[in-house]
């Protein structure tokens, strides 16, 4: 179980971000010379904080020409090394334009829920992550615990789906 799924008190929700970034970098076991995949990394948000937290080199794979411009921005502004360390692959998770077996290390954080079809979309990931390295995804999923017939149920996840853009969201099982 992640220890930082919740802020602690008192805890800024920066401070918060930072640090579940910061369990995310030790969980996959990052270091300076890993090449790292950052699958639908929006402007790269996490990106950043995981870069300059373990000095991996990171790609952030996005589908849309303003974030990545935003997110290029974003690592000249914050310097340290980014704009070396960090950049950006426009494209489609579902058809990643690289080689199988370039990536040391692949995560996704509240991305691969958009996929049309998720068992191609985790296909993919693992097509260019290298052999015995590890994924890891956060995702919206509901669990064995919802009642599709409790109307409370029905309406917290009409509401993170209206608020995520998402047609449905997937089981636990499913994901």
């Amino acid at each position: 179980m992640c220890v930082c799924r919740h802020r602690y008190k008192g805890e800024s929700h920066e401070c918060s971000l930072k640090r579940h970034e910061h369990y995310l970098a030790l969980k996959l076991s990052l270091k300076p010379e890993h090449q790292v995949l950052d699958v639908g990394c929006g402007v790269g948000g996490p990106l950043r904080e995981v870069a300059l937290f373990s000095g991996a080199q990171i790609t952030g794979l996005n589908n849309n020409d303003y974030q990545i411009k935003k997110g290029t921005e974003y690592n000249r502004a914050v310097g340290q090394g980014l704009t070396e360390r960090c950049g950006f692959l426009k494209a489609d998770f579902m058809d990643i334009p690289k080689e199988a077996n370039s990536y040391d290390a692949v995560y996704a954080i509240d991305a691969t829920c958009h996929a049309p079809d998720a068992v191609k979309c985790y296909q993919e990931i693992f097509r260019v992550l290298k052999p015995g390295c590890m994924f890891a995804g956060y995702e919206w999923c509901s669990t064995d615990l919802n009642d599709p017939s409790n109307p409370k149920h029905k309406a917290i996840l009409d509401e993170i789906e209206l608020g995520n853009g998402l047609p449905d969201i997937r089981s636990t099982e499913q994901v």
